[in-house]
């Protein structure tokens, strides 16, 4: 039986449905439910094996296993939902979309992981980055996650990024390593293609932050392109974390997107 995933559920309004980043939790959604909550009724679930949803073998988890959870939990809400997703949930968010999009009213994507879409045709400097994160990728874990962990957070936000957080959040950080680190893996499972995406007619926003990864720019370029009915905003002063650090802006963004659809 397909899982469906623990959500923290609070607002008033027709359904929103936030899916975390890596190493992340529903709890990544706190300021959002805050600021939707007299428009909105927000679903901030916990992907498999995170927080209260349970992943019984986690030697067995696949990003289709994964995108399955998802698919089931929006079958469960009463009208077809505002799908947000940040990175690694962004990129399942998508998948889900493509799987059964009759359960989605519209998508706002911060950054999607599906990277792989510029690794032919993207920049040099993007090219250079997928394969420096495929490096990291092929690197065993020994007797800690912490090497990784650093050279995945320096990946995405620049070299130094690890080192320079509070000692607490790196701790916060190092103790969902395994759950980032299985996620990540999962990336390449990523079954996202241009052909695939033209062919989904969701109205969708795409986000980046001009301060992150050119593939991850590039590619979510790429993915907006590619749709028939999307866009793309470019959010000044913010990396990959911007739901994060700029929330401000990023939820004016997704309110502004999401009601001029209505």
């Amino acid at each position: 039986m397909t899982s469906v995933l623990s959500a923290e559920i609070s607002g008033n309004g027709p359904p929103l449905l936030a899916v975390h980043a890596s190493g992340m939790s529903s709890r990544q959604w706190v300021r959002l439910a805050r600021d939707a909550h007299a428009q909105f009724t927000v679903h901030a679930v916990d992907l498999l094996g995170v927080g209260k949803t349970p992943l019984s073998d986690p030697s067995a988890y696949s990003l289709d296993l994964e995108v399955s959870a998802l698919v089931s939990t929006l079958a469960t809400l009463p009208a077809p939902a505002v799908l947000v997703g940040h990175s690694y949930g962004a990129m399942v968010a998508l998948e889900a979309a493509l799987r059964s999009p009759r359960l989605v009213r519209a998508m706002v994507l911060y950054e999607p992981v599906i990277v792989h879409l510029a690794r032919e045709t993207g920049s040099a400097q993007a090219r250079s980055e997928i394969a420096a994160i495929h490096t990291l990728m092929q690197v065993p874990i020994t007797e800690s996650y912490e090497p990784w962990l650093q050279g995945f957070i320096d990946w995405w936000n620049g070299p130094g990024a690890y080192a320079s957080l509070p000692a607490p959040t790196r701790a916060q950080y190092l103790s969902t390593a395994h759950e980032a680190h299985r996620q990540a893996g999962a990336v390449s499972q990523c079954t996202v293609t241009l052909e695939r995406l033209r062919t989904l007619e969701i109205p969708t926003l795409f986000l980046t932050g001009n301060l992150s990864p050119a593939c991850a720019r590039e590619s979510a370029q790429k993915a907006s392109d590619a749709m028939p009915d999307a866009q793309l905003l470019a959010l000044e002063g913010m990396g990959h974390m911007g739901p994060l650090t700029h929330a401000t802006q990023v939820h004016r963004a997704l309110f502004h997107f999401v009601h001029s659809q209505a």
